[in-house]
């Protein structure tokens, strides 16, 4: 069977491999694993590309939401009794802007008022207590900035470009190795492994 086959020539391999000057077996080496490697990753490449560039346009694939909107006529209600409730809480923490979100926790129990980006400043009121907790959150600049590149999140649209296109060259020479290589049993075994387990890896997630 090739998979015998693929184990002898593993083993055949090592021996050759023990019997080389050293320079000469790291050499050897070093091509294997960047072969094998190379075929291991082969779906995990082309994954993290295709949904890099996703991701990168997130805007234009309305951030992968489907929304389903629907509307309706409610009793009107007295909007100063829910300004009223706004502004009380806004004195307790004294701030006089309004929160971006407001989050009632508990039947009341508990009131998040959420200040800047993704709640850059958050005061937790206890009701029961009348205990007040603020918690606010610092980039960590060097950290902060890879982030962003990462996820081509505020970045130029010259860094965008340039993360899809790399994007899409890596994907093509991924594809062109696999259509123009002379396989070799081990080199199945790596290739349909990787993608075994990046697809096992993506329905376990």
């Amino acid at each position: 069977m090739w998979i015998n086959r693929a184990v002898l020539n593993v083993s055949i391999f090592f021996e050759d491999f023990l019997r080389m000057p050293v320079i000469s077996a790291t050499t050897v080496l070093c091509r294997k694993l960047h072969r094998w490697g190379g075929l291991f990753l082969t779906a995990f490449i082309l994954f993290y590309s295709l949904s890099g560039i996703m991701l990168n346009h997130r805007q234009a694939f309305s951030y992968f939401l489907q929304q389903d909107s629907s509307h309706q006529k409610i009793q009107p209600t007295d909007s100063r009794a829910v300004t009223a409730f706004i502004n009380y809480y806004k004195n307790k923490i004294n701030r006089p802007d309004s929160p971006k979100v407001i989050r009632i926790h508990d039947g009341g129990k508990q009131i998040e008022f959420l200040y800047g980006f993704h709640g850059h400043t958050t005061y937790t009121i206890t009701t029961a207590t009348g205990e007040l907790d603020i918690k606010t959150k610092h980039q960590v600049p060097f950290l902060y900035r890879l982030s962003q590149l990462h996820k081509a999140f505020k970045t130029s649209k010259l860094w965008l470009i340039l993360s899809d296109v790399l994007s899409v060259i890596l994907c093509l020479v991924t594809l062109a190795i696999l259509f123009v290589m002379r396989y070799r049993p081990i080199d199945i075994i790596m290739l349909t492994s990787g993608v075994i387990i990046c697809l096992a890896g993506a329905i376990l997630a």
